[in-house]
């Protein structure tokens, strides 16, 4: 499975997402909570433990855009 072209590809997840909750000033059991996961699962990615399942990637995105901008497509 290729990466879409316009998407860049994370390496760095912890870096992503503590930079992901600061920019959209969120604690990890808020960004937890937006995501309907446990705030544990948050603690593992940005501990290194885990990387997010590509849903969760994809839910991520739609977690930052703009409210005018079109929903990301699976």
């Amino acid at each position: 499975m290729m990466n879409h072209p316009n998407r860049p590809v994370v390496k760095d997840w912890r870096a992503y997402l503590k930079d992901f909750r600061k920019r959209n000033r969120l604690t990890q059991n808020a960004l937890a909570s937006r995501l309907g996961i446990s705030v544990r699962v948050v603690e593992n990615w940005e501990a290194g433990i885990n990387k997010p399942a590509p849903y969760l990637r994809r839910a991520l995105k739609d977690l930052e855009r703009k409210p005018n901008d079109p929903p990301h497509r699976l």
